[in-house]
């Protein structure tokens, strides 16, 4: 099925700084003079974004509704995925265990962004975050003016970049469940000149769970380059490979019927010896910034994203006949892979025409996305008792497993927008137009979830 179009998006929003005035009661001679030292608190949340305008701002100075989480906060709460980000940041949740967010009420599941670029985001698994250098989430319908996206809003993940100051970091933690986590965080100048800088950080966990047969093994290693020729040219190169083990986590059955979720011990599964989630991903990009003037700058950004992902998985299928413990497990054995190229390239000029400063972003993006899976599944594949869970290393060629049709599909989309934010006395206005074309080509039958 073959979906083409074209959309046109328009934008304007507003916002008004308070004014506050006072006449003075007493001349300046007679005011007391108040000596205070002391230290500036950590900041756990970013009081700017670039997610919104593709260029630094305050976001109380934005008519848009953006949270931002910083690496600090992601230190401090020991926040391994995207979904642990959540509970700090208003209208956003956690919808599943999966990589799966709700925000203001709509699922965001493909709605993610990489350093402002769209890309492929794999829904059943998520990569720790030890890279991460803050999470921006722009709320609301106006987040559509960067690429297609839900009315809930985006999620742009911002990675580490290299810095000319010599920083080294390692931790570690170890917790309950034979849980292990260790990341490395290191960057400097290559060069006496500091016109060549690097980052490397790396992330490892390895840790079992409250469930049977439940676990996560996870490497993530993201370096990055950044030379700088001139004053006026910057290039960054950055990598990020994660490789992920663990199982496809459903959930604990329950008996037929039960109104009770303390039946069965929180620790049964159906997951069964030898079922696996593996994925492995790699991520390249370059980005180049050049300055014609202090007022003009130009940025264009290129992504390619490989990921494959293999899933042996025995789930709950249905209740046998005259039992309610007694269920018949469904086994599916998928390969999926997915690919993706991305380009952006944006103009950014700052200038006043009478009182009114011009903050104008100029720029275009094209993605070109493509996924498949191919799947056996075998919807009797052995029974399994939840009352007497038995946990052993099945035959699977002995199944009756079937092949289903590929599934997957092609995205190909481009756009042009302009986005003008302009600032006078106490009023910001940010009016935004886009234009999108895309091809949307789905293949194959359904994908078993």
């Amino acid at each position: 099925m073959q979906f083409v179009g074209k959309r046109v998006l328009i934008l304007v929003s507003c916002i008004a700084a308070p004014a506050w005035s006072a006449e003075q009661s007493v001349a300046n001679e007679d005011i007391e003079v108040i000596e205070v030292l002391g230290r500036d608190s950590e900041k756990n949340f970013a009081t700017y974004t670039y997610s919104a305008t593709k260029t630094a701002a305050d976001v109380l100075d934005l008519p848009q509704s953006i949270s931002a989480v910083t690496k600090e906060l992601i230190k401090q709460q020991g926040l391994m995925r995207l979904n642990d980000v959540t509970p700090f940041v208003s209208g956003a949740s956690e919808f599943s265990v999966y990589n799966d967010i709700t925000i203001r009420g709509f699922r965001s599941q493909d709605d993610r962004r990489l350093n402002g670029m769209r890309t492929y985001n794999d829904f059943w698994s998520q990569t720790t975050i030890a890279h991460v250098e803050r999470v921006e989430v722009v709320k609301g319908p106006a987040s559509a003016i960067f690429g297609d996206a839900s009315p809930g809003g985006v999620i742009n993940t911002v990675t580490k970049k290299p810095l000319a100051t010599s920083r080294h970091e390692l931790s570690a933690r170890v917790g309950s469940y034979q849980e292990k986590y260790v990341a490395l965080d290191t960057t400097g100048a290559i060069n006496a000149s500091e016109s060549a800088l690097y980052r490397l950080n790396v992330g490892y966990e390895d840790s079992d769970s409250f469930r049977n047969q439940a676990f996560n093994k996870g490497l993530l290693v993201s370096p990055s380059v950044t030379f700088i020729p001139s004053d006026t040219l910057k290039l960054n190169l950055e990598l990020v490979y994660s490789d992920s083990e663990g199982i496809l986590e459903r959930g604990q059955p329950n008996i037929r019927g039960s109104q009770r979720l303390g039946t069965i011990p929180i620790e049964v599964s159906a997951t069964q010896p030898g079922d696996k989630l593996d994925t492995e991903s790699l991520i390249s990009s370059l980005a180049v910034d050049y300055r014609f003037s202090d007022a003009w700058w130009l940025a264009v950004q290129y992504m390619h994203q490989n990921s494959d992902q293999d899933l042996v998985e025995h789930g709950i299928g249905n209740y046998a006949d005259n039992s309610d413990s007694i269920v018949n497990l469904r086994y599916i054995e998928r390969a999926s892979e997915a690919q993706s190229d991305s380009f952006s390239s944006y103009l950014n000029g700052n200038f006043y025409l009478g009182d009114i400063e011009h903050n104008v972003v100029i720029g275009y993006d094209y993605i070109d996305r493509f996924r498949e899976s191919s799947q056996r599944v075998a919807n009797d594949a052995m029974q399994f008792d939840i009352l007497n869970p038995e946990y052993k290393r099945r035959d699977t060629d002995s199944y009756n497993a079937t092949q289903r049709p590929v599934f997957g599909g092609n995205l190909q989309s481009e756009g042009i927008y302009i986005q003008d934010r302009m600032v006078f006395g106490q009023w910001s206005v940010l009016a935004s137009l886009r234009e999108e074309s895309f091809d949307l080509d789905n293949t194959g039958g359904v994908l078993e979830r």
